[in-house]
């Protein structure tokens, strides 16, 4: 399961809000973890023409 840049719908600031988890947040951007509660997360940028912004992440019970 992927989000690519073409896919993810951008936050009206240009950045990308991710929602990882089992259940749908009813929000876009989401990558279902089948079930599964623990998992790993991998960002991949191939070639990035300018300085690549910090990812952040953070835990969020819904």
């Amino acid at each position: 399961m992927c989000v690519n840049d073409s896919q993810a719908q951008r936050n009206a600031d240009d950045t990308v809000t991710m929602f990882v988890g089992p259940d749908d947040p009813g929000q876009p951007n989401w990558l279902d973890t089948k079930g599964r509660r623990d998992t790993i997360l991998l960002a991949r940028y191939p070639l990035p023409e300018n300085e690549l912004p910090p990812i952040v992440t953070r835990v969020v019970n819904i």
